[in-house]
């Protein structure tokens, strides 16, 4: 193999170029266009399968289970805006699912209206999606969590918060 023939296999896939949409929800309507402008990172969580072993006399083979072993959660970092509106809106979103001050737990039912879509999808560097890959659709999305906030006299970075966010189903939109 040559180095020609690396070259011509083609670009790889790069961890910066990808964009996420997250479907309407009444606490962060006005602010998703700046959503999809402020998140650092997305992590796509692995799929697979529960397997278990059969074994007869001296060999053994593996088996696939009867259940899926996806985590059913995904997470992305965002950079909080001086007005700290996204953080408000992922807050209080989170706070519609579960509140921490007054213990209420909202209802999980077919129309509940605090679970959206949210789609994620790798880009060229032009911004344009890929041919023949469409992403990752995550279905009945809601805010599981808030992450934390540090403060820092000595720093004059932008402060990051992970929101990680729970859902029903993912399709592999490929």
């Amino acid at each position: 193999m040559s180095i020609e023939t690396i070259q011509n296999l083609g670009d790889d896939a790069l961890a910066n170029l990808f964009q996420i949409s997250i479907g309407t929800i009444g606490f962060l309507d006005t602010y998703l266009d700046s959503t999809v402008l402020r998140v650092q990172n997305f992590n796509v969580p692995g799929t697979g399968a529960n397997t278990y072993e059969v074994h007869y006399k001296t060999q053994k083979m593996t088996k696939v289970g009867g259940k899926i072993n996806a985590p059913n959660e995904f997470s992305f970092d965002f950079r909080v805006d001086r007005n700290w509106k996204l953080y408000a809106g992922f807050t209080a979103w989170k706070n519609a699912v579960a509140n921490s001050s007054t213990g209420v737990i909202m209802a999980d039912g077919i129309d509940n209206t605090y679970r959206v879509p949210v789609l994620a999808w790798a880009t060229g560097s032009d911004g344009t999606t890929i041919s023949d890959f469409n992403g990752w659709l995550f279905k009945g999305c809601f805010v599981q969590n808030v992450g934390d906030i540090g403060f820092d006299y000595s720093n004059g970075d932008p402060i990051i918060v992970s929101i990680t966010m729970g859902y029903t189903v993912m399709e592999d939109l490929v």
